[in-house]
């Protein structure tokens, strides 16, 4: 191997692993077979801030055990739970509401199962829109199944047919002194809004970092800011010329970047 070659390797492995967890995708009008897949935005803004994306496919949920703990052969240094459709209502016990969307079980395990590995471990999670759902789901919390028509009196949250997805739709409050202050430098943002679905009660150690003007939950974390966990219902990684929201991707990066060297000190 030559010289440039090693000194490129030696780059790439330098640079944190992030799993990013893919949906299915279902056919349209025919013109494709069902296929895995997820935005290309979000692989953008793992490279953009460092980071090297290795893709995490539903089908078999016990794979996921490959993937984190300190004997797992293909461990992970950070975990992007990204966007998609609604979990299943069972996993935060309740019946299925009427608007809640046909769910896809063979993600909603693996994502479940990668979050049960990774709920004692030191992994750093970044959770976006779904993401912030499961995640809550997974530590013990609820999930409003449609906000229009359990919360009538709130704002419209669901752009998402026939509006870009850049499009800034609503402020939200940032708690001050939560670790999501501390990484946008403002207690106050404007964002995107793509979703139908929201969190209803926060699930177990997990606190409130943000809410949209209406009340609904925006941004969880841990309360005892033991590790990097930051979630959040809006989309960053489809704001990429707007510095605060691409900080949310260099911070949990580098916090990928610190448990890796960690990891192999």
């Amino acid at each position: 191997m030559s010289a440039e070659r090693q000194s490129q390797q030696g780059a790439l492995t330098s640079r944190p692993l992030i799993g990013l967890t893919l949906m299915l995708d279902l056919p349209e009008r025919d013109t494709h077979l069902p296929r895995f897949g997820m935005n290309r935005a979000y692989f953008d803004a793992i490279r953009r801030a460092g980071g090297v994306p290795v893709s995490l496919v539903p089908g078999d949920a016990d794979e996921m055990s490959l993937y984190v703990g300190d004997e797992a052969p293909l461990a992970l240094d950070g975990i992007c739970l990204a966007a998609g459709g609604d979990l299943h209502p069972s996993y935060f016990g309740r019946e299925m509401h009427p608007k809640c969307d046909e769910p896809e079980p063979e993600r909603d395990a693996m994502e479940m199962t990668l979050l049960r590995l990774l709920r004692d471990s030191s992994v750093p999670i970044f959770a976006i829109c779904r993401g912030i759902q499961v995640l809550n789901a997974a530590w013990g919390g609820t999930i409003i199944q449609d906000i229009a028509a359990e919360r009538p009196d709130a704002l419209r949250h669901d752009y998402m047919k026939g509006t870009p997805r850049d499009f800034i739709a609503h402020d939200v409050r940032v708690a001050p002194g939560t670790l999501l202050h501390e990484i946008l430098g403002t207690t106050e943002l404007g964002v995107n809004s793509i979703h139908h679905q929201a969190v209803d009660a926060a699930g177990e150690g997990l606190i409130v970092s943000a809410v949209s003007p209406d009340g609904t939950i925006e941004g969880l974390e841990p309360a005892d800011r033991s590790r990097f966990l930051v979630a959040v219902q809006f989309h960053p990684e489809d704001l990429p010329q707007n510095e605060r929201m691409q900080h949310l991707f260099t911070a949990f990066v580098d916090a990928a970047a610190a448990y890796h060297r960690e990891k192999h000190a």
